[in-house]
């Protein structure tokens, strides 16, 4: 499998890891409103983390009772995500823009990809990827960035034109790439896959997420992210 780097943050993986769990964003922002789009009870659910990241959503997946796979691109993510779960979760080094063969088909109950979507290229490609993994009523539960935001904040010619964003992250020092999809990517692409969208959503901040002076404002006055729950039909 190889690996891209898109999504890769190469040399920035450990100051991101360090980062993302004290982050205000993350923490009273993005995992609140994707932790609530899983089912209430997910004691015996098998459940495929797609970009595991440092490890975060894995271990808590784990604390719930789930059976968990962790994907991600990036070979230091694999790693602390192993060292955080230890033997309690299979974690794979895996690129989402090839097809997961490894994987045996309808083998999860739920598919999660908090803030990762949007680093593959072919939308309709993945989606059609992850319809094939999912039992049949599985739920794919993910977050990504909103598209009207990123067509604002980059200034974008023209919103309907897939393009790479180059994103400068000053605490990261690093600029990372991902790229821009229309919102009618989002739903063509999880419609031709043969999923329904249940929720969609663009949540307020929690209140912890005033200490961050700089992005509160922003987040309760403009959509940021965007976070869905679909059922494969």
């Amino acid at each position: 499998m190889t690996t891209d780097p898109i999504g890769n943050y190469g040399d920035a993986s450990k100051s991101y890891a360090e980062q993302v769990d004290v982050k205000p964003i993350h923490v009273f922002y993005e995992r609140p409103n994707t932790w609530a789009l899983l089912p209430h009870s997910l004691n015996g659910l098998n459940i495929l983390d797609l970009g595991c990241g440092s490890g975060w959503y894995a271990e808590q997946l784990l604390k719930a009772g789930a059976v968990v796979t962790a994907i991600d691109v990036n070979h230091q993510m694999v790693e602390l995500t192993r060292k955080r779960v230890q033997n309690h979760a299979q974690v794979i080094q895996a690129n989402l823009e090839e097809p997961l063969e490894f994987l045996a088909s309808e083998s999860f109950d739920v598919i999660l990809a908090p803030l990762v979507i949007h680093y593959v290229k072919d939308w309709f490609a993945l989606m059609k990827e992850l319809a094939r993994l999912l039992k049949k009523n599985g739920l794919f539960i993910f977050s990504t960035h909103q598209p009207h935001q990123t067509y604002h904040i980059f200034k974008l010619e023209n919103y309907f034109h897939p393009q790479i964003i180059q994103d400068y992250w000053p605490s990261l020092k690093a600029t990372v790439q991902y790229y821009h999809h229309t919102l009618h990517d989002l739903t063509e692409s999880l419609y031709q896959a043969g999923f329904l969208i249940e929720r969609m959503i663009e949540p307020l901040p929690e209140e912890g997420m005033k200490q961050d002076t700089k992005m509160y404002p922003l987040l309760t006055t403009r959509p940021w992210f965007l976070f869905v729950r679909a059922i494969k039909r």
